[in-house]
């Protein structure tokens, strides 16, 4: 399965729909996880924490 994640364009919403954790586990389990870059900004976490290649080559950040 694929699974995207997108940065919040709502004003005033500063949340991200998967932590990386989440994302990390998601990869462990086999999935490609797509992460729009800034997604997890508001919430504090990077580009480098939200795809860490480390885990799973199969995870990918696109733009």
């Amino acid at each position: 399965m694929i699974v995207g994640v997108p940065r919040e364009v709502k004003e005033g919403e500063e949340r991200v729909a998967l932590t990386p954790t989440g994302a990390r586990a998601l990869c462990g389990g086999g999935h490609e996880v797509l992460v729009e870059t800034d997604a997890g900004e508001f919430c504090g976490f990077s580009d480098a924490e939200m795809q860490n290649p480390r885990f799973d080559p199969k995870c990918k950040k696109r733009k």
